[in-house]
Parts: structure tokens; sequence; C-alpha cells
């Protein structure tokens, strides 16, 4: 017989009268059906265990061949792995990593593990096989593999070492690793490499004190995939009793969806501040447009009657007239002020005679070196609030000032394009394109004046939620497209 674990034979042996008697007491008090074989493959000797976990009685096995135990599909490998055990017999377990099975004398069969000792004999050497029926563990495991795939979450089980010992099939989608890839690689290959030296030092204080628990409260943690990229998560770990020893399991959710929606919350609050802001802004601002209004107001009154009385008393007809105009200038002044005043309250403005106007007084206002330059203008009727109308303005009046100034040198003839049109309900399109020589041919487009025109520009654009596209070819074209609200339209 053999020192348990250690393949050595007991000094001195069996001999070979003596090894029923010297086995069967020890057979019969093991947990596990055990069974002898000799070197010819016949059975020797069986527990009851074997005979029950079988199927058969202790006569029926004594003196067959090991072979009526093993499932006939395994059966020609089985006679290489006994003659092999017998040339080198040392205690072992048999087929490690594979799944063994045992025949039951009705044909059923079970998962076994089976471990394998020598026993010297005066007659030989004999085999020892210690066999446990394991139907019910792989049940359970198959239960636990079943809830681990049920689970919502990645999860990760991994042993002291760091090693991954199992994962489930989210896992794999999160992370881009199939299981082959990942089982026995080290944790931290999930982990961005920065984090690699201190999650070692997380890893040991679990497993010193292991319990359920949120990893990293507080932290921002980040998963890597098998492409490099790194995404948030949220980690619960929890330690799993196992026959190797504890294992953590980690399960890990990817939170980027939830930190967008984070981030946009904090972004709209910061916008309700920011708005609320402004509308305490604007009413300080309506109460001192109100004081200025009425006190602009009543002085152009008084300064419009102090004219007309000044005008009755004067015999001078030149001075009359003089007095007159003046009069109708301080009248025009007040009008001019009484539509600011009414833009203030977000009056709505008729924007296509708006534009009109404005191309036409750029136009005259550069006077006759552009005399050669004609205006074609196409513009839909459209109304547009105040606080849209004013950027769209300034950036025609920049668009056709640039235009003019730098498309058309030296009394060059052309034509300048505009067309407004609001081509859906909710959309409004503006362009301006010019037939000069182009953006990109003229130096004084590529300096300070240029560079701070584009900006307000590209700043009331934003102003105005719209998309600007500017293309050179023959000429310069720019294209906004402004979204609108239905009220803002027609």
């Amino acid at each position: 017989m053999t020192e348990r674990g250690t393949g050595q034979p007991v000094a001195g042996g069996i001999a070979g009268d003596d090894i029923d008697a010297a086995i069967a007491a020890f057979l019969d008090v093991a947990p596990d059906a055990m069974v002898v074989v000799g070197g010819d493959g016949r059975i020797r000797l069986v527990n009851e265990q074997a005979a029950r976990l079988f199927g058969y009685s202790r006569a029926e096995l004594t003196g067959e061949t090991i072979d009526v135990l093993v499932p006939e599909r395994y059966r020609p490998s089985h006679a290489g792995h006994r003659s092999g055990f017998l040339a080198a017999p040392h205690a072992r377990p048999m087929g490690a990593g594979v799944r063994l099975f045992g025949l039951r004398r009705d044909g059923s069969e079970f998962p076994a593990e089976i471990s394998l000792g020598p026993v010297q004999t005066a007659r030989g050497t004999l085999v020892t096989a210690a066999i446990r029926d394991v139907s019910q563990r792989e049940r359970a495991d198959a239960r636990f593999r079943g809830l681990l795939e049920a689970a919502p979450d990645a999860v990760v089980i991994a042993d002291d070492t760091g090693t991954i010992v199992l994962i489930n099939s989210q896992t794999e989608r999160l992370f881009g690793y199939s299981r082959l890839e990942l089982v026995g690689q080290p944790v931290e290959v999930l982990v961005p490499a920065r984090f690699n030296a201190a999650h070692r030092g997380h890893r040991a204080g679990f497993f010193a004190h292991p319990r359920t628990r949120a990893m990293g409260s507080g932290l921002e943690l980040f998963g890597r995939r098998k492409d490099q990229s790194e995404f948030p998560v949220e980690i619960s770990l929890s330690a799993v009793e196992s026959d190797t020893g504890l294992l953590v399991s980690a399960a890990i959710r990817d939170v980027t969806a939830r930190k967008r929606l984070e981030e946009e919350s904090r972004a709209a609050r910061r916008a309700l501040e920011t708005t609320a802001e402004l509308r305490a802004a604007l009413r300080e601002r309506d109460v001192l447009l109100q004081e200025v209004h009425h006190r602009v107001k009543n002085n152009l009154q008084v300064i419009s009657s102090l004219i007309n009385m000044q005008a009755r008393t004067v015999d001078d007809q030149a001075a009359r007239g003089a007095l007159a105009e003046c009069r109708t200038r301080v009248l025009a002044i007040g009008l001019i002020h009484e539509t600011l005043y009414q833009y203030k309250n977000y009056a709505r403005v008729p924007f296509s005679d708006y534009a009109k106007g404005l191309a036409e007084q750029v136009l005259r206002a550069m006077g006759p070196a552009t005399a050669n330059v004609r205006l074609d203008l196409q513009a839909a009727p459209v109304s547009l609030a105040v606080d849209m109308a004013i950027p769209l303005g300034l950036i025609l009046n920049e668009w056709l000032t640039n235009a003019l100034k730098h498309a058309f040198p030296n009394g060059r003839p052309g034509v300048i394009r505009v067309r407004l049109a609001q081509d859906t309900p909710d959309r409004l399109v503006l362009s301006v394109a010019d037939d000069g020589i182009g953006d990109a041919a003229t130096p004084e487009r590529t300096g300070k004046a240029r560079s701070l025109g584009l900006q307000l520009v590209s700043t009331l654009t934003e102003q105005v939620g719209g998309t600007l596209v500017s293309t050179r070819s023959v000429g310069t074209s720019h294209t906004l497209t402004v979204p609108l609200e239905v009220s803002d339209g027609l």
C-alpha cells in the first residue's frame, strides 16, 4: 500500500494472499467509491460505496475488467491510460482538465472525479481508484453559471493572485474579449495602465478584509476595452468561497450613458441659473431703459416746442426754414427713439424689408468705387423677433461690406446676389454670393480686420444657433441656415 498523497509504497508492501484482508477494512470506511484493479485490468476488490454507485453487487464486479465501469466510447483510450499509469505509478488525479464519466449497470452515465494511487504487493502493482459522483456539484455549477449569465452586468471572478477564473457573456460584450482571451489573464488587463499599480493594492486590501462593497466610492473608475478605449464604470465587489479558496466577484457596469445624462442635467441647471440671472438683468435693463425713454422723449418734446416757439418770433425766412428743418430732425430722432424702445419690448421686425433697406444702404455708402456693382436681392416676406433680426442684420452687413470692399477692386463690375427664404416653417436661409475675384485672391482679407469680421460672424451664428457654409470658386458664397420657432416665421 502507498502512503496517501506521496505515491510511495509503505515499507514492506503487502503479501498477495493478505491483500483482501489488509485493504477491505480500509475501503469500506472510505467516503468515496473505491475500486482496486490489477495489472491485467481486472477488478480485484470494490467497497460497498462502489457497488451502490454503479448498481452492481460486489460479487458481480469482482473479476470483471474495469472497462465494465467505463462508457464504451472511452474504452479504447482507457487501456492506454491504464498502461501509462502502471509504467510510472504515483498518486494523482485522473484526467485533469478532462470531464470523466462512469457507467452504471443500467447503462446510465454520471460525471465523476477519479483519484489514482498504486499499491505494491508481492504479486505486483495494484491500482486503487477513488471515484466520486460529481453530478450534484455540476448541477450546482450549471445553476451558478446560469445565474451568472442572467446577471445584467458584466461579472468577472478572480482569485487572490488577481487571475481571472470566470466571466459571463456580458463581460465579453462590454470589454470586447472572448472568454478564452480573458480566463487565466491578470484582471489588470481590464484596467487602464495608469491605474494598475493602485489596483493591485486595492485588490490586496479586499482579500485582507473581504466584504461586499462598492469599489472606489467617491472615485472615478474606468474600464479598458480590448481596443484600448476607456469608459467610466461602477464596480461592486463581493467575496466568493470556493473549493480552491477565496475568490472575488466584481460586477461591472458601464455608466457612460448615466454620466452623459448627469452632465446634461448639470448643464441644464447651469442654463437655468444663467437664465434666471439674465432675466434679472433684463428686468433691471427694462427699468433703466424705461427711465431713459421717458427722459429722452420728454426732452425731445421740449426741444421741439422751443424750436417751434422760436420760429414764430423770427421774421427772416431763411432762419424760419432752418428752424423748421431742425424741428423736423428732432421729430425724426424722436421716431427712431420710439422704434428702438419698441425693440426693447421685442417687437417683431419685418426682416425682408429690413434686409432690402440694409443692402441698398450699404451699397450707397460705398460711393462711386462700387458704381459698377449690381445688387440682385430676392427676399421672402419674413417677420422675426428683434433678438433674431439684429444678429442676422449684422451678419448680412458684414458679408455685403466685405464683398464690396474686396471682391470688386478698381471699379470692377459684378453682381452681388442676396437671397432670403423660409423654405420650411422652422428654417430660414440667408445667402450672399458675389462673382468677384474671391476671398483667397485678396491679401487684405487675410489680415486682422478679416479675422475680427469672421469672429463676429462666427459668434453671431452661434448666438442664433445657425449653420454656416462658405465656399470660394467663382467669387465667394456664404449661406446661413437658421432654425426658427414656428412663431418666428411669416
